[in-house]
């Protein structure tokens, strides 16, 4: 059979394959092939996976690695269940591998490449549909253990396993909707002799997908097993050269391991690039701190580079390793609590920069849509994407494309990680639970004071080109609302800043701090010991230490805290922001406390380094909730006052809109192209309007009027802000009638409004003129009506 085995390997797609295993009569006999996970009705657990391609394609490259550290577990001779065996993914790393504590980024560059030895992913066959193999050279199994192991669905193979990522045994299945028509996936594998196996061969399979028939409502997985067995062939080495193939240097040769093979797996067409560009980012950005890096091979035809092969070893690996040249400040780490359970999270502010096709942010090789990112044991769980930044409670808009937090869920336990994220490890539950962790995100970003800082400045490098025709503005405007005064609605009253973008450099009067991995002292700065705190808002409480800014959550030897109220069993976690040796420790009061009384609250802090603990205690009296706030964290703003109808004048503290020309040589800043119209950026002290005065039908229109380009132009612009007025103000409106619920999906409508202003474009200047005329002339026919009436 091994001949069957290497045309399989060898077959350039799905249509192929069928062929081959139609010439051996297997495809047409329904008797040669097998329920998926002996379950006929698989179809409603394969076809509950992953949402994304990339994802899916992630659960089988995670299974790769979770192989590797079983068969190094097994060849050390330990039960991977057991005691004595790593009882987590960096533990397992450091121990099996040798990998410094766990952590990639401490390997050296020749190191991670022999680490990517033990798993990768190889591309071939077609451009726009690739055939996808991944390979390891794990503990591969016996072909009496497929249908036990790689063709099970539900089983608890690696349940109780401790250092591994696979717990449901369903995840891999996930890859199978988006291979070809069929969903074929080649299976092969080989028990690595070193764990003593009872039968050399490797064994082999293919599954395919059937669909409904003969009463059956929906489709079923089946895999080929001819006389109830998977099919045979001999134990040599298998070069994996035997793949299709079609450039590149040769490709190892695997001894023992597991392959698997996607015929035309469908990725968006983003991602049809050259898998080392594109996919590798996104992979990486799903596999933030793996256990082991993943070699990836481009064998396609047409495809060329000075090199064909490159390693993933995870997003958050790479910014550790490349912080100077991608990020603005070294990431700041912090930890937060929901309810008992810990977390925590590290933020990243990328640096922009321009080069001959303009100014972007560095983050676009790291992330694609990815704002926040959940992991557990380094693989993503879910995330929220970018326009989480836009958040009125975050107020980072004009951040929004260079933030990434990575929030690490890995010491939650099992109950609440089953309540947060679907089985299928690609999204998050909604619900209290979800929206509890979201406040604590939009309270630390919006009090973080680096990305204030970076904020500021980021207004100042954006906003160069403001038009200076603000006073025709105003007339145009104020012309505008005495003909229709509802729309003064769309505008908010307030005085025109001086200079709203003054603001120092980042790096102005900031000593370099120098933390200790294990610190020497951590006390409550001074006065801090006493003060007051408020039901129902958080207090803080700070710190000032000689430690690092991750020292409670680094991976390695990190510290730890205990904090306790008398009388108070129920007192949360608090979150805690270092920066710089002064640690900012936020709580919120317990269940039960009650106005005038006084909580003293202990901590104590201690690490591997230390016998004792650094003790520390501090005093709050309780006061009652203000009136006007209702004791919430940032009270509630006042719904904008939309007046009646009627002569008055426009109000004398109209905040004009900030409008700013933006060029083809700035397209690329703004992700802008010929079409594009208008982009909205506003947090909650700028609103600023960029128009794309080198749309490619204002100048069609410019081109048709050259004795009138100036109003023209004058047109195009205020009827885009006027657009984009209005959205802002719908988007208000339903801020106050549904935010309070915490129910509305997440909306961008900055990106709507890109979006329409984009299809308003090509109509805006005829439809103003054509308006205009129609209003003449209709205007002459009701006179001619009334005179004949008369």
């Amino acid at each position: 059979m091994t001949d069957l085995l290497f045309s399989l390997l060898g077959a350039p797609n799905e249509d192929a394959s069928i062929g081959i295993l139609r010439e051996t009569g297997y495809w047409d006999s329904p008797t040669a092939w097998a329920d998926l996970g002996a379950q006929e009705n698989n179809f409603s657990t394969v076809g509950n996976q992953q949402a994304s391609p990339v994802a899916a394609l992630v659960e089988k490259l995670v299974n790769s690695i979770d192989a590797v550290l079983l068969r190094r577990c097994l060849e050390a001779g330990l039960d991977p269940e057991g005691a004595a065996a790593p009882q987590g993914i960096r533990e397992a790393a450091e121990q099996l591998l040798r990998i410094p504590h766990g952590n990639l980024a401490h390997c050296t560059a020749k190191e991670l490449t022999d680490l990517a030895g033990h798993v990768g992913l190889v591309a071939t066959g077609a451009k726009n549909l690739p055939n996808l193999t991944v390979f390891d050279d794990g503990e591969g199994q016996e072909p009496t253990g497929f249908p036990a192991t790689l063709l099970s669905i539900g089983r608890s193979n690696k349940l109780r396993i401790p250092f591994v990522q696979g717990k449901f045994n369903m995840g891999g299945t996930g890859v199978l909707q988006f291979c070809g028509r069929h969903n074929l996936e080649l299976i092969v594998s080989r028990r690595a002799e070193t764990l003593k196996a009872h039968d050399p061969s490797w064994g082999y399979t293919v599954v395919r997908r059937e669909d409904p028939q003969g009463g059956r409502r929906s489709s079923v997985y089946r895999y080929l097993a001819p006389d109830g067995a998977v099919l045979l062939s001999p134990g040599n080495p298998i070069p994996l050269d035997r793949l299709d193939v079609k450039s590149g240097s040769s490709l190892p040769v695997l001894a023992a391991g597991t392959i698997i093979k996607l015929f035309g797996y469908s990725l968006p067409p983003a991602l049809r690039t050259n898998i080392l560009f594109d996919l590798r980012n996104h992979i990486a950005a799903l596999m933030t701190s793996p256990a082991l890096p993943v070699r990836l091979y481009e064998r396609r035809a047409g495809f060329q580079g000075h090199s064909l092969e490159a390693n993933v070893e995870g997003l958050a690996t790479r910014l550790e390793r490349d912080t100077r040249d991608n990020l603005e400040f070294p990431p700041t780490a912090h930890t937060f609590s929901v309810g008992d359970q810990l977390l925590k999270a590290n933020v990243y502010a990328f640096k922009r920069r321009t080069d001959g096709e303009g100014t972007s942010s560095a983050s676009q090789k790291f992330r694609t849509s990815e704002g926040v990112i959940f992991t557990i044991n380094g693989q993503a769980h879910g995330h929220y994407e970018k326009v989480f930044f836009k958040r009125k409670a975050v107020d980072m808009a004009f951040l929004a494309e260079d933030l990434l937090v990575i929030v690490d869920a890995t010491a939650i336990d099992g109950r609440t990680r089953e309540d947060l994220f679907m089985n299928s490890r690609d999204r998050i539950r909604s619900g209290e639970l979800a929206r509890a962790i979201e406040r604590e995100l939009e309270q630390l970003l919006n009090t973080h004071p680096l990305l204030r800082d970076l904020r500021a400045r980021r207004r100042a490098e954006l906003i160069q080109t403001r038009l200076a025709d603000d006073q025709q503005l105003a007339e145009v405007l104020d012309n505008i609302i005495k003909r229709s005064p509802s729309l003064s609605a769309l505008f908010i009253t307030g005085t025109r800043l001086s200079d709203p973008y003054r603001t120092k450099n980042a790096t102005d009067d900031r000593i370099i701090f120098l933390g200790r991995e294990f610190p020497t002292y951590y006390r409550i700065c001074k006065g801090e010991n006493v003060g007051d705190a408020q039901v129902g808002r958080r207090f803080r409480v700070q710190f000032e230490t000689d430690a690092v800014n991750e020292y409670f959550s680094r991976d390695s030897d990190p510290g730890t805290f205990t904090v306790n109220a008398d009388g108070y069993p129920s007192l949360g976690l608090p979150t805690i922001n270092a920066l710089n040796g002064i640690v900012t420790w936020n709580f919120v009061l317990p269940e039960g406390v009650l106005a005038n009384e006084t909580i003293t609250i202990y901590v104590e802090i201690t690490d591997p380094s230390r016998v004792e603990p650094f003790k520390a205690s501090f005093s709050r009296r309780v006061r009652a909730p203000d009136a006007d706030r209702g004791g919430s964290e940032l009270g509630k703003r006042k719904p904008p006052t939309v007046h009646g109808f009627g002569d008055r004048q426009l109000p004398s503290g109209l905040a004009l809109p900030d409008i700013y020309a933006v060029r083809r040589e700035q397209w690329s800043e703004h992700g802008f192209d010929r079409e594009s119209a208008l982009k909205v950026m506003r947090d909650r002290e700028t609103t600023a309007f960029f128009v794309n005065v080198d749309n490619v039908y204002l100048a069609s229109e410019l081109r048709q009027r050259p004795e009138s380009r100036s109003l023209a132009e004058a047109k195009f612009k205020y009827g885009l802000v006027l657009f984009g007025l209005a959205m802002l103000r719908a988007d208000d409106e339903q801020d106050e009638v549904k935010g309070a619920s915490g129910d509305r999906p997440e909306r961008d409508c900055d990106a709507d409004i890109q979006r329409f202003s984009r299809a308003l474009a090509p109509i805006l200047l005829p439809m103003i003129d054509g308006l205009s005329d129609l209003a003449d002339d209709f205007g002459r026919t009701d006179e001619a009506e009334i005179a004949d009436t008369g």
